[in-house]
């Protein structure tokens, strides 16, 4: 994974995969445990750009998508979190996607959990929903 430049890319997109989220808005800012599928995870999956439609989603496989929180990257770097993108020299990168790294893994303390996540929400310029159109 590659440092993420706030002047290359200004905004991160946190996907709302989960209809809840835009109520409980820390949720989204969780990593998720192992299944017996994927793995734990390590980072918080974000875009750094968008061209959702209302037929076709950014997010692989995602039917439930109901839009973006919008983060500046600048805000996320001055809190404290690292923000990196996949190599584009790497195995199959996903010109996209980029993580926050530094969140408490799933299964840590829940103190530091909601605190990280909190601090997330926080950062969130806006709420850009999915085109109706």
């Amino acid at each position: 994974m590659v440092a993420v430049n706030a002047s290359e890319h200004p905004l991160l997109y946190r996907a709302i995969l989960n209809p809840r989220w835009l109520k409980l808005r820390r949720a989204a800012f969780r990593l998720r445990g192992a299944t017996e599928i994927r793995p734990a995870e390590t980072d918080l999956s974000v875009l750094l750009f968008v061209t959702c439609t209302k037929a076709a989603c950014d997010i692989p496989k995602s039917r439930d998508c109901r839009g973006e929180f919008v983060l500046k990257t600048a805000d996320v770097i001055a809190d404290g979190w690292r923000v990196e993108k996949d190599d584009p020299a790497g195995y199959r990168p996903r010109l996209k996607h980029a993580g926050i790294l530094g969140l408490p893994p799933h299964g840590s303390e829940e103190l530091l959990i909601e605190l990280a996540s909190s601090r997330l929400v926080k950062l969130i310029d806006r709420v850009q929903p999915r085109p109706s159109e």
